[in-house]
Formats: C-alpha cells, sequence, structure tokens
C-alpha cells in the first residue's frame, strides 16, 4: 500500500516537478526512513525513463541504497563480533562462581588455546597451582590429558596433576604451576633467537628424559613442542639453565592409531607419519616407541641452535610437509657452518622421515652431545599412582 501510494504521489506530480526538488530533495530522501528506501527507489525506477534528469536522480537513490546495505552488513558483523566477547565474559563469570571458586583463589590468565585457558590459582593452604579450565564438557582433551598425566604419575621433567574436577559448568585439571613461562618465551628473548649448545644440550637432555620416561610408561606425547615445553625454578649451572617440565597431553596416545585427515600435533614440529600424506611420497607409520616424539626434540635444537626453523623456507602448508616428508633440512645458512659435529650430527639423526631410523629416547642420552652436558638423571624414577580422588 505505501509503495502504490507513493508511487501515485511521484506520477500526479510528475517528472519535471520532481526533476526540479533536485539535489536537495536527494538529500531528504537520503535521511528517510529504510522502509521507505525501496519503494521510492522502485518508483524513480519507473520515471527515469523520461529524462537525463531523472535517471541520474535515480543513479544516486541506488547508490543511497547500496549504502544502506553495505552499513546494515558491517552492523550485524560488529554484533556478532559482540555477542562472541559477551559469551565468554559470561563462561568467565560462571566458572569464576562455580563451587570451585570457594576452593581456589583465581587469578590472571597465564595461558590457554582454541579448548581451554590456563590461570594462576591458589589453593585454600596456599599452595601455587596452574589451573586449566576446557571451555566445553567431556571433552577428548580433558579425557585424554587427564588419563596420560595419571598414566604417567610422578616425574622432575613431566608436569605433575595434583587433581581434576567435573562440575556442571567445566572440567578442569589442577596442575602444578611453573613461573618461568615456556621455552618458546625463553627463545624470543635471546640474542638473533640463538643459544649456546651448552645451554641447549642441558634443555634438551630433560625433555629427552621425559620422553623415556613416558616410552616406559608406554605413552607418546605427540605434541613436543617449545610452547609446551616450561620452565621452572632449580635448574642446573647457577640456576641459568631452568628446570624443563613437558606439559599438555591433550594429544598423547598410548598406542599408535589411524591418523586423523587434518594431521597430529602442530604442524612444525610434526614428524611426516602424523602430518596427511603427500602426494608423490612414500606413507610412513608411527613405530611407538617414542620415534615421533624425537623428530620434534630435533626440530627444536634446531630452532634452538640457528634461530629459525629448518623448513623456514616453505611458505604454504603443503610446502612444510613436503620438506618434512623428505627431510629436508636447510644447511646453508650460515650459523649451520658454525655449530659443532656432535650438535649436527645429533639432529640429522633425530629429523629422518623414517621413523624407525630415528634415535629412541634412550640412544639419544648416549649421543655425545647430550652425554657431556647431560642434566642430572632423576634416580628411580617409576609411573606413580594416580592422586586420591581422581
Amino acid at each position: 500500500m505505501e509503495s502504490a501510494a507513493l508511487g501515485a504521489a511521484l506520477m500526479a506530480v510528475g517528472p519535471t516537478a520532481t526533476a526540479t526538488a533536485g539535489a536537495g530533495g536527494l538529500a531528504a530522501l537520503a535521511l528517510a526512513p529504510c522502509a521507505a528506501l525501496v519503494p521510492v527507489a522502485l518508483a524513480l525506477w519507473a520515471w527515469s525513463q523520461s529524462d537525463d534528469k531523472s535517471r541520474r536522480a535515480a543513479t544516486s537513490i541506488r547508490k543511497v541504497w547500496l549504502g544502506y546495505k553495505q552499513r546494515r552488513e558491517f552492523l550485524k558483523l560488529r554484533e556478532e563480533r559482540a555477542r562472541a566477547e559477551d559469551d565468554w565474559d559470561m563462561w568467565l563469570m560462571d566458572f569464576k562462581e562455580s563451587r570451585h571458586r570457594a576452593r581456589f583463589s583465581v587469578g590472571k590468565e597465564v595461558g590457554g588455546g582454541a579448548t581451554s585457558t590456563v590461570f594462576e590459582a591458589f589453593m585454600c593452604c596456599g599452595r601455587r597451582v596452574a589451573l586449566k579450565v576446557f571451555h566445553r564438557k567431556h571433552t577428548f582433551s580433558f579425557n585424554n590429558e587427564k588419563q596420560a598425566l595419571q598414566r604417567v604419575g610422578a616425574h622432575p621433567h613431566i608436569i605433575r596433576l595434583l587433581e581434576s574436577f567435573e562440575d556442571p559448568q567445566e572440567d578442569g585439571l589442577v596442575l602444578e604451576f611453573c613461573n618461568r613461562g615456556s621455552l618458546y618465551e625463553l627463545y624470543l628473548s635471546c640474542d638473533r633467537y640463538r643459544m649456546e649448545e651448552i645451554i641447549v644440550s642441558k634443555i634438551v637432555s630433560q625433555v629427552v628424559l621425559a620422553l623415556q620416561h613416558l616410552v616406559a610408561c608406554g605413552i607418546e606425547h605427540r605434541d613436543v613442542k617449545p610452547e609446551n615445553i616450561l620452565l621452572d625454578d632449580g635448574g642446573d649451572a647457577g640456576d641459568e639453565v631452568p628446570l624443563v617440565k613437558l606439559a599438555d597431553f591433550g594429544w598423547a596416545s598410548a598406542e599408535p592409531g589411524p591418523i586423523p585427515p587434518s594431521g597430529v600435533g602442530t604442524l612444525w614440529y610434526a614428524p611426516p607419519e602424523l602430518n596427511p600424506p603427500v602426494v608423490g611420497v612414500d606413507m610412513r607409520f608411527a613405530t611407538g616407541g617414542g620415534k615421533s616424539d624425537m623428530w620434534s626434540v630435533g626440530i627444536i635444537t634446531y630452532l634452538l641452535l640457528i634461530g629459525h626453523s629448518p623448513f623456514h623456507l616453505a611458505v604454504e602448508e603443503d610446502e612444510v610437509m613436503l620438506l618434512a616428508a623428505k627431510g629436508q633440512v636447510d644447511t646453508q645458512t650460515e650459523v649451520w657452518n658454525e655449530l659443532s659435529f656432535v650438535a649436527k650430527s645429533f639432529m640429522m639423526k633425530l629429523i629422518r622421515p623414517d621413523p624407525v631410523q630415528r634415535l629412541s629416547p634412550s640412544d639419544a642420552l648416549e649421543v655425545q652431545f647430550l652425554k657431556t652436558c647431560r642434566f642430572p638423571e632423576p634416580l628411580n624414577v617409576q609411573p606413580a599412582a594416580a592422586p586420591p580422588g581422581l
């Protein structure tokens, strides 16, 4: 009805009178309620067949209408983003108001990812802990990490699970707190992103000791990377070398199994057998025994000594997977030639596409690069029973 009435009014006024309205009339139309823009635009389109001035007027109205549509899409996108932020705020509020708020004094956020957030917290007894809260209930990551840490027990180089909880609002893990950040943060703080061989060997030896214990427990981590290697006080060499603890067991596995189409772990550190298949390259299969994790140790050692990834020349993910599948490490950099033979030999014995040819954790600990500078080995460490109440 509104469209017909407005069209009739325009036709009654006639093209001459309406064209005389000029730019002032167009400005008024631009400020009109959006509900009126559609019938006006349709009326002007029909009327624009009469003369050139009318066609120009119709074009201007069309621009106004397109501008309105773009503005509406922008507001819709902004509203969706605001709603997502509100959902996060509500989740955080629900968590802090849950029954665990009485047991923990929750502090600042210290880490997290797509499935969980880690907070600094204090227990009623005053102990400082890391509270890892999962965003959704009954997730694979929560159950997998809890079971893996229970199976691993206590080890000086593996993050320890103190307890777990499952509330109507969320699932969570209570872990020991490491107050010196992650190995990735230490790497970023170094001059030219490089560390001395003696420091790298003592850090890597601790990671390999952790992997040796995982093999004894029948566990493979499958996501060993600097972000998942935490640092704490109590290290060696006058505290210059921190105490290393392997963390984040969300991808851990007790036995080799089928690999998801998107792969397992983190692309830049994952071995070829945990990546999606590469066209033209024979498929490798995981063999267990910590061999997949030892590939990641080789990549991390290269990163800390050279200052960048061995596959840094790759641009696309497919290129990274291809270089990894072929074992093509960049040995043409100037820094590579400055390294000792034992350091280069250690890395090349780990970054091998065929997992059978890689060093196991126990074999790696006997290599000169780690043996001469090895961090003190823990005595009589055995898999511990799960903490009470788990």
